[in-house]
């Protein structure tokens, strides 16, 4: 049986053979080796082949609403279903030169996107709320793998013993606000 995933994978990267870029799998291989003198520069060659290929893909998803409907101001609906299904495609093309780019191959894609299904899953069981649950530093989920901020208890001031978030991004605690919702003059004007 073939691996479907895979053999996309293969095809997007015999493509990047023909591109007058360097080739992602190369510029994996250069982050990878982690070389002192050589790390920022692959670094920086990884980061900026992820940006141009982000903003071709944004450029397809603008290009895949264009064909639809979706102005709330007009009067007419409609998707040219075949031009999308041609824009969805294009769109496909730079995802996968992230995963080529960030070393993945279809396995590792697929364990991963079934990790992040199942926390995706638990998520909604559990409320997710989209706010509560992130580090109020980095705005990142404290449920991540790769996040290494984390709720502790810290003393401020004297006495006080207060509840929040340790935002390694940041080197900062972030208290829990003392009252939910509003801002700290609300209701201090009566």
């Amino acid at each position: 049986m073939t691996d479907t995933l895979q053999e996309l994978l293969d095809a997007q990267s015999e493509l990047q053979t023909k591109m007058p870029t360097m080739h992602p799998s190369v510029l994996f291989d250069l982050l990878e080796a982690r070389i002192p003198a050589g790390g920022a520069i692959a670094a920086e060659a990884v980061t900026e082949f992820i940006q141009w290929n982000h903003k071709a893909l944004l450029h397809e998803m603008v290009e895949l609403e264009s064909e639809t409907g979706w102005k709330p101001w007009a009067t007419k609906r409609f998707v040219n279903l075949e031009a999308a299904r041609g824009e969805a495609i294009d769109m496909l093309h730079f995802l996968l030169n992230d995963f080529l780019v960030l070393g993945l191959d279809a396995d590792e894609v697929r364990r991963r996107y079934h990790a992040k299904h199942a926390k995706n899953v638990k998520r909604q069981e559990d409320g997710y709320d989209g706010v509560s649950t992130k580090c109020p530093g980095c705005n990142r989920a404290l449920d991540d793998d790769a996040v290494e901020c984390y709720p502790t208890r810290q003393r401020l001031g004297s006495d006080e013993v207060r509840g929040g978030v340790m935002c390694v991004s940041r080197g900062r605690f972030y208290p829990k606000p003392e009252f939910a919702g509003g801002t700290h003059l609300e209701g201090s004007f009566s």
